[in-house]
């Protein structure tokens, strides 16, 4: 979000950046723990391709996943994307929380029910 506050670019390049940028951390952090690519493929199940392939930021979730957790940086996750707790008001008028999205043109003539 900051990113695209700074720089009203394409959503295309704003993913290409967030991935590379997260690729490159993640290479980071196995090199500050002196872990090889060999070692932290084994370490998290995976192929050195795969690890390769993350590090380039092309793999997939499962891959990010299994690679953090053998870096010890599966707390990262709870970080990057906390559980989405819904608002009193979602819970008073609805007593549950949200599952789905709805259309906002269709949600504005529901509330208007009064």
């Amino acid at each position: 979000m900051v990113y695209y506050m700074l720089y009203n670019d394409s959503m295309n390049e704003r993913v290409d950046y967030l991935t590379q940028l997260l690729a490159s951390r993640l290479k980071d952090m196995r090199l500050k723990q002196n872990i090889t690519q060999q070692t932290l493929a084994d370490m998290s199940g995976l192929s050195v391709k795969a690890v390769q392939g993350a590090e380039k930021g092309e793999c997939h979730l499962s891959t990010l996943v299994a690679v953090l957790v053998a870096l010890g940086a599966d707390d990262l996750i709870e970080n990057l994307l906390p559980e989405q707790l819904p608002s009193p008001v979602q819970m008073t008028q609805h007593g549950r929380k949200k599952m789905r999205a709805r259309n906002k043109a269709q949600a504005k003539d529901e509330d208007l029910d009064w």
